[in-house]
């Protein structure tokens, strides 16, 4: 599952904070920066977590099927 999770967006001003920046690729440092934000551990943890919607504003028809009534 941790190779379909998206990284985290960076902020320019990290990227300008960022020691060495000067001499990394923008690319490089943007790379960087993002895989020490992300928690893939958790997100996956999450991800994996069983979800049930309940309450009268829902038609459920079927798994990745319901609808708002």
């Amino acid at each position: 599952m941790t190779d379909r999770l998206c990284l985290p967006d960076v902020d320019e001003r990290a990227l300008r904070g960022l020691k060495f920046s000067e001499a990394l690729p923008p690319r490089l440092a943007e790379a960087t920066l993002s895989a020490r934000l992300a928690d893939t551990e958790s997100a996956t943890a999450v991800l994996a977590e069983p979800v049930r919607l309940s309450g009268a504003d829902y038609d459920i028809v079927g798994v990745g099927q319901g609808r708002a009534a």
